[in-house]
């Protein structure tokens, strides 16, 4: 399934904002399999 290229758009432009520390939680909560839920504000 491709992403939209709003979200593509939007995740380009968040990505910079993003720590090594957050992108490593993130990783290891998808990884776990756990239920995880996304949050995406859109102005």
């Amino acid at each position: 399934m491709a992403m939209s290229p709003l979200l593509c758009r939007a995740a380009d432009r968040v990505l910079p904002s993003f720590t090594e520390a957050d992108l490593q939680e993130q990783a290891a909560v998808i990884s776990s399999s756990a239920p995880y839920s996304l949050r995406i504000t859109v102005s």
